[in-house]
């Protein structure tokens, strides 16, 4: 605990200092054992829509569910404790996003020793997230520039808009398209955590399949040479999680220089 003193308050900002430093340097497994060692409790940190990003979740796990968890509404404050879960979620805001430390099997007792621990990390955690915030924006580019190509509201070359997302395909390829529309979103926060898992499944199902969201629909573009994806157990997980409605439409395979015509 920070104790008042110039000395004190120099030490404590050297350990802010090389909790950044080791963050950027080793990622967020750095910063999250740190905290599991100093509070002595299991900590998770996840992204604004509940993604876990720390602790390491494998693509190997069998339900995606177990990457996910939820959270409560910390718009108003930047931490909540719940006495009944003895779980303390600790909100950290990051630009136009936010992350959120929690820490579990934390009896009341230990919550403002931990909140100052959790202050201590802030900055190391903020550093990690804005950094991932960048590769989002820059995704988000690629992927307006996509969807308006798809939807004919584009006349740019599809090879230059793979570029925008690093993909290195030949456009010979050949994709299908899946197609989701949505209907009773509440509202753009849930259609966010609705498109981040969306894609964390994907990355499960499907690792060469790469998408696209836009203002109306999702967009799934598969290698033909993948057998063809059923949709059922994925559009029953989101209708019962996000208690939403969800309808598909599949083309029929295109090279991706004529990926167009699939939508």
């Amino acid at each position: 605990m920070w104790q008042k003193g110039d000395d004190t308050m120099s030490v404590a900002n050297e350990d802010i200092y090389q909790l950044v430093d080791g963050t950027l340097d080793r990622g967020l497994a750095y910063v999250g054992s740190y905290l599991e060692k100093i509070i002595g409790r299991q900590v998770i940190i996840t992204d604004c829509s509940g993604f876990i990003h720390y602790p390491y979740i494998s693509y190997n796990i069998k339900h995606i569910d177990d990457s996910f968890v939820t959270l409560p509404n910390l718009s108003k404050n930047d931490y909540l404790y719940s006495e009944t879960e003895k779980c303390l979620y600790y909100r950290i805001i990051c630009s136009d996003s936010s992350a959120c430390i929690i820490v579990r099997n934390l009896p009341a007792s230990r919550v403002p020793l931990a909140l100052t621990t959790l202050k201590q990390a802030k900055l190391a955690v903020k550093c990690y997230f804005s950094q991932i915030n960048q590769t989002k924006k820059n995704a988000a580019i690629f992927e307006r520039e996509m969807y308006e190509y798809l939807f004919g509201q584009s006349t740019a070359n599809i090879a230059d808009i793979l570029a925008l997302g690093n993909y290195q395909l030949s456009l010979d390829y050949v994709y299908y398209v899946d197609v989701m529309a949505l209907r009773d979103v509440k509202n753009s926060k849930q259609w966010a955590a609705i498109m981040s898992y969306s894609r964390e499944f994907l990355k499960r199902v499907a690792p060469e399949a790469f998408m696209i969201s836009g203002p109306r629909f999702a967009v799934y573009m598969f290698p033909a040479k993948l057998k063809a994806m059923g949709i059922e157990t994925f559009k029953t997980t989101l209708e019962k999680i996000y208690h939403v409605s969800a309808s598909f439409g599949r083309s029929q395979p295109h090279p991706l220089y004529n990926l167009r015509r699939s939508c």
